[in-house]
């Protein structure tokens, strides 16, 4: 037990520091939590956050990189404990992600308000922070040409102000991608067991119908700041429920996809539209969300279903 624990602690902090698979973080927490229970889940996210904190406590590193990696502990702790309690792959995710959010609130104000009188600059001073390591990870991994480099430099305060603006809906967005990553991940090292085997099959999943009123209400909010009421609240509430729709649309326009992938068996198909998918990101983000949208309304996988029955 000893040696796992130790065996995922590393890979864990590896991933954690490579900064193109940091996603992946929370895999090895819940590949223990699935493969060998809730005690060794448990011990290996209590071993890590020792670590954290010690890390913390001695100036090794900051605040910032503190929570960061809490954040991703405690997506791996929700998950674990949902697994376990065999909650459906809608309550998992959920849960983890609202859980998670609500828990590092409290860190931030546990952390930031002290050296803060003012709290939104807190969060503000947080988000620049952020900002500084996701520049210097760039600067790494290059990325990004030196000119955009030297734009996200100049422009860094304006960038904060818009993002400390959308960041309740970019939050649940990047935890749905932690989630979901982790999620699968997870499915793929486990699927010999049958660890989450009882989540069913994910490619026939669909979102209830809420997320589209959702989408209608904000799209007639944002419609209405533009050509009526001209108020910045009732814009920033629109788009961060845009966001939070988009998300959860493209989750479903990659089920819908995975359906598609399971009905053509070709390994070489398979790698062709994953590796599309990949590639042009930006623009398959948004046939994805569009796909994941119209689902709800068509049913595709429905009809399919109901021809081939």
């Amino acid at each position: 037990m000893i040696k796992r624990l130790l065996i995922a602690s590393a890979i864990t902090i590896a991933l954690f520091k490579s900064g193109i698979f940091v996603f992946a973080t929370p895999v090895p927490a819940l590949f223990l939590f699935v493969k060998y229970g809730r005690k060794e889940g448990f011990s290996a996210l209590a071993t890590l956050m020792l670590i954290a904190l010690a890390a913390f406590l001695t100036g090794y590193v900051g605040r910032f990189e503190f929570l960061y990696f809490c954040y991703y502990g405690l997506i791996g702790l929700f998950l674990g404990e949902g697994f376990v309690r065999k909650f459906d792959i809608f309550r998992l995710s959920g849960v983890a992600i609202l859980s998670t959010l609500a828990v590092m609130g409290i860190f931030f104000l546990l952390l930031y308000s002290d050296s803060y009188g003012n709290i939104i600059q807190g969060i503000r001073t947080f988000v620049v922070q952020g900002m500084d390591e996701a520049i210097s990870l760039q600067s790494g991994v290059a990325a990004l040409t030196p000119q955009q480099l030297a734009y996200l430099t100049a422009e860094k305060a304006s960038i904060a102000d818009f993002m400390l603006k959308v960041m309740p809906s970019a939050l649940v967005v990047f935890s749905l991608l932690v989630v979901s990553v982790t999620l699968l991940l997870t499915n793929a090292m486990t699927k010999k067991s049958g660890g989450l085997k009882y989540l069913g099959n994910v490619a026939m999943k669909e979102l209830p119908f809420w997320p589209v009123w959702s989408v209608i209400v904000c799209g007639m909010a944002f419609l209405a700041d533009s050509y009526v009421v001209h108020n910045e609240y009732l814009r920033f509430v629109a788009i961060n429920g845009l966001f939070c729709c988009s998300g959860f649309f493209f989750i479903q326009g990659c089920f819908v996809v995975t359906f598609w992938m399971q009905r053509f068996k070709s390994p070489f198909l398979r790698l062709a539209v994953y590796g599309l998918i990949f590639a042009f990101m930006q623009f398959m983000g948004l046939v994805l969300i569009a796909l994941g949208l119209s689902d709800n309304w068509v049913g595709f996988r429905k009809k399919v279903v109901n021809k081939i029955a």
